[in-house]
C-alpha cells in the first residue's frame, strides 16, 4: 500500500483530475457511440435521447464520441479511485507495503550473509517462463532493444526500454485467448506491486482509413471481452503528425504502475 504522504498527493491530483475530465467531457457531442455485432464487423450509431442514428468509422462525429466514451471511462475510473481513497485515507494508519518493502529488504541482506539462494520474486519467476510469441512476419522484428529483444517499430522501442529502464515486467507479443480468439497484444505486462496482468496496444497508424477501422474493431472486441481502457488495458496511438515520444510513453507508466 502506498505510504500516507503519497495517498495525499494521489487523492490531491485526482481531486484535480476528476474536475479536468468534468470540464473535458463538456467539450464533446451530446449523445454516445454504440456498437452493435454484425457478422465479423460491428455497426456504429449515435445515440442520444433514446434515438439512434447510424455512423461510419471514418465519420467525424464517430471519431469524436469515441474519444469522448475513453474520456468518460477515464472520469468514471478517477472518480471510483477518489471516493474509494478518500474513505481509506480515514481509516487506515498502518502502510502495509511499506513493511513489506522492509520485510523483503532484511530477508535478502540475510541470504546473503548466510549465503544462500534468494528465492525468486514472482516477478522474476514470470520472466524466467516460456510463453508462445507471435508467429507472424517474424522478420519484421528487426529493431533490437537491448537486454529485451527484437520489436517491430521505433515506438515499440520507446515502449520496451521505457519498461525496462523502469524495471516493470513484460512480455512481448505474448499469446492471449481474449472472447475465444487468439491475440498477440504488443504488450503483456505483469504489475510490479499487485501481481495483476495488463495489456498495452499500439496503435500507430491511425492516419490510415483502413487500420483506422481495424483498429475500432479491435478496440470494441477487446471492450466487449472485459478489455476497458485504463482499467488493466493501455492504449497509445500516433499518426504521422503525431508520433509517440517517451514523455507520453512515461506518462502512462506512472499512471499505472507507480501509484
Amino acid at each position: 500500500m502506498m505510504n500516507q504522504t503519497r495517498m495525499e498527493q494521489r487523492i490531491n491530483w485526482l481531486q484535480q483530475e476528476v474536475e479536468h475530465l468534468e470540464e473535458k467531457l463538456k467539450e464533446f457531442p451530446q449523445g454516445e457511440l454504440v456498437a452493435y455485432p454484425n457478422g465479423a464487423y460491428y455497426k456504429l450509431f449515435h445515440k442520444q435521447d433514446g434515438e439512434r442514428h447510424p455512423l461510419k468509422s471514418e465519420d467525424r462525429l464517430a471519431r469524436q464520441l469515441f474519444a469522448k466514451a475513453l474520456v468518460q471511462r477515464q472520469y468514471e475510473d478517477r472518480a471510483l479511485e477518489f471516493k474509494m481513497l478518500q474513505a481509506f485515507a480515514r481509516k487506515r494508519e498502518k502502510v502495509e507495503r511499506d513493511w513489506a518493502h522492509k520485510v523483503a529488504r532484511e530477508s535478502e541482506g540475510l541470504a546473503r550473509v548466510l549465503k544462500v539462494e534468494r528465492p525468486k520474486s514472482p516477478q522474476e519467476e514470470w520472466l524466467s517462463e516460456e510463453y508462445e510469441v507471435n508467429p507472424v512476419n517474424p522478420d519484421q522484428r528487426n529493431i533490437k532493444v537491448p537486454g529485451v529483444g527484437m520489436v517491430r517499430s521505433k515506438s515499440e522501442y520507446i515502449i520496451a526500454k521505457t519498461l525496462r529502464d523502469e524495471k516493470i515486467p513484460f512480455r512481448y507479443e505474448c499469446r492471449q485467448i481474449i472472447g475465444g480468439k487468439i491475440y498477440y497484444p504488443d504488450f503483456t505486462i505483469l504489475h510490479p506491486e499487485t501481481n495483476e496482468i495488463y495489456l498495452w496496444e499500439h496503435f500507430g497508424l491511425m492516419g490510415d482509413s483502413r487500420y483506422r477501422r481495424n483498429a475500432f474493431d479491435k478496440m470494441a472486441w477487446f471492450a466487449k471481452n472485459g478489455y476497458f481502457y485504463n482499467d488493466h488495458f493501455i492504449m497509445t496511438f500516433e499518426d504521422q503528425d503525431h508520433p509517440l515520444d517517451s514523455a507520453r510513453v512515461q506518462h502512462e507508466i506512472q499512471d499505472h504502475f507507480r501509484t
